[in-house]
């Protein structure tokens, strides 16, 4: 599908946000005047780009959590990819659904859940994310506060 995208005056780059991993995507470059537009820069068909493959981060291992006295609950996890570009915390109030707590940084290791009240049950869950999706979570059940 073709589409134009204005950049504006005198710009000489633009970023495609849009584009998906695995794909190629052709970009040709024309002017425009108040009166008509200029002949394609490469009349040929444009210029080919093609987006880099990405893999699946890999899940982050050995989620724990601690009580802590004054409140909340510590979370630690090993990361173990090396290409996420977040990692989602996931929490569950005894049999609820799960919801999305927190989304941290890419490296990030460690997390205080400050929103918890004493004598409930919660589990988490750990995922990392990237362009290609998510990997699979790493779980622990039932954490009492």
């Amino acid at each position: 599908m073709a589409r134009q995208i204005p950049v504006g005056w005198n710009i000489t780059s633009y970023s495609d946000r849009t584009v998906r991993p695995g794909n190629s995507y052709y970009y040709r470059v024309k002017a425009y005047n108040p009166g008509e537009g200029s002949a394609y820069a490469n009349a040929n068909g444009g210029s080919a780009v093609s987006t880099p493959v990405v893999t699946l981060p890999a899940a982050p291992a050995t989620l724990k959590a601690t009580a802590l006295a004054k409140g909340g609950i510590s979370l630690t996890w090993a990361d173990k990819s090396n290409n996420e570009d977040v990692f989602q915390m996931e929490r569950q109030t005894g049999t609820a659904a799960w919801q999305v707590l927190a989304t941290l940084p890419a490296n990030t290791t460690a997390f205080t859940d400050a929103s918890t009240v004493k004598l409930t049950t919660y589990s988490y869950r750990a995922r990392a994310y990237n362009a290609a999706g998510a990997g699979w979570r790493h779980r622990i059940p039932g954490h009492d506060r």
